[in-house]
Parts: structure tokens; sequence; C-alpha cells
């Protein structure tokens, strides 16, 4: 997959007139400048080297479950989704939690995969500086769509020694 990005990103370059800085761009995931922000990320997350984390995340959208606008600590140990609990009251959802059960590897895919979704406008997305993990993602849809907005917050990782 990096050494297709790699090359897309080269081609791109050369070929400016079909490559648009915009967030989302019709030849690449994101523009080349974005795309190689995106592999430093992955190559940052990567080399931190645990598969076990908590994170707390945050989901804002027009027809997300109740727990969604509320912080919700996630925990993935061994890259596999254990456990949801709400942040303010302690209360384990993880039977009712419908979110990004890996939010690392998810934000990381949704910014992969942006062009995927024909509706989408602008995908803004911002790093961690220590991890590189997505921080946060917001989509922007065509106008004319209701309740197609979204936002996801990533936050206060923790690694998890298991």
């Amino acid at each position: 997959m990096r050494s297709i990005l790699r090359c897309l990103v080269a081609v791109c370059a050369m070929t400016t007139a079909g490559c648009q800085e915009s967030p989302v761009s019709p030849v690449l995931p994101v523009s080349p400048s974005e795309a190689m922000e995106l592999e430093r990320a992955e190559a940052k997350w990567a080399a931190k080297g645990f598969e076990s984390y908590a994170i707390e995340v945050r989901i804002a959208c027009g027809e997300c479950p109740s727990y969604a606008s509320q912080s919700v600590r996630v925990e993935v140990v061994g890259g596999v989704f254990n456990r949801a609990v709400l942040v303010a009251t302690g209360e384990d959802i993880t039977e009712d939690y419908g979110g990004y059960r890996t939010p690392v590897e998810s934000m990381f895919a949704r910014i992969r995969n942006a062009n995927s979704d024909p509706n989408l406008r602008d995908l803004v997305v911002e790093y961690d500086e220590t991890f590189g993990y997505p921080s946060s993602v917001a989509s922007h849809y065509d106008p004319s769509l209701a309740d197609a907005g979204s936002g996801v917050l990533l936050r206060n990782l923790e690694p998890l020694v298991r």
C-alpha cells in the first residue's frame, strides 16, 4: 500500500494539472502533501510498536447514538476491541457501543479511503504530535445531504501493557 501511495504521489507531483491541493482529490485519497503527512503519521504510529491501548473517543454527527456526544474511553487489546466506558460516569457501555471499535486504525482507514465516498467534499485531519494517530477527523459533505457531516476526536491515548 505504501509503495502504491508513494508512486501515486510521484505521478501526481509530475502532473500537477491533474492534482489539487484540496483535502480530497480525485486522484488520491488526500492531496499529495496530505498523503505524505498521512504516511509520516502512520509510520510514527507503527514505530510505537503497541497493539493494546486505551483512548478517549468523541463522535459528533447528526444521527449518532446518545453516547456519541460524550467522551468514551475505548480499550483495544491485541488490535481487537475490548471495552468501552463513558468517561464522565464510568458506565460500561461495551455491549451497546457501536462507534469506532479500533479508533486509531479506523481513522487511518477512513483517511486512506476518503475518495470511496462520492458525497464527501472535504476531510480535515489533525495528527497527534507524539504518537502520530489522527487526533481529529472532520468529514464535510454536500450541504444538500441532511445530517451528513461528522467529526471524531481522539485524545488521551494510553498504551496498555497486558
